[in-house]
């Protein structure tokens, strides 16, 4: 069974609504281009299937945060549904909640591990909406499903 990635990269073109509920909107589904688990996934977000089974060696630079407080509707979609699967099937393999700012990630050292192709996508994205707003306003929000 294979360990995805799920979730999407927000930007909130607004620096002084950061906390509104309406703030943040979703610009590209994370799931769409990345695929499964990788190192990045493990150093940025925690996660990864060694990192869920053994939190306590987990050294990433945003594990475990949860949903952020305003999410964009597209997250608030997608875990609608995960909740609504979720009742009606049980609690089933989805979790690892967790975000990061385009300005966390950015400055994150990828030295250390091979950086998988599959990211250069979000990645480049990333860039370019810097164009639009500043790195404090891009967000990954992240999810596994297993």
């Amino acid at each position: 069974m294979t360990f995805n990635i799920q979730g999407w990269i927000e930007i909130s073109r607004w620096p002084d609504s950061g906390g509104d509920e309406h703030a943040w909107q979703g610009v590209l589904n994370l799931g769409s281009v990345v695929d499964v688990a990788d190192a990045v996934s493990e150093r940025l977000f925690g996660l990864s299937r060694k990192s869920v089974q053994r939190p306590h060696i987990d050294n990433a630079i945003a594990a475990r945060r949860g949903v952020p407080p305003n999410p964009s509707p597209q997250v608030q979609d997608a875990i609608r549904q995960i909740r609504a699967d979720v009742d009606l099937y049980g609690k089933g393999e989805c979790g690892g909640f967790t975000y990061a700012t385009w300005e966390e990630i950015r400055h994150c050292s990828f030295n250390e591990m091979s950086f998988e192709e599959e990211w250069r996508i979000p990645f480049g994205v990333s860039r370019l909406l810097e164009a639009r707003c500043p790195a404090s306003q891009i967000r990954f929000v992240v999810w596994f499903v297993w």
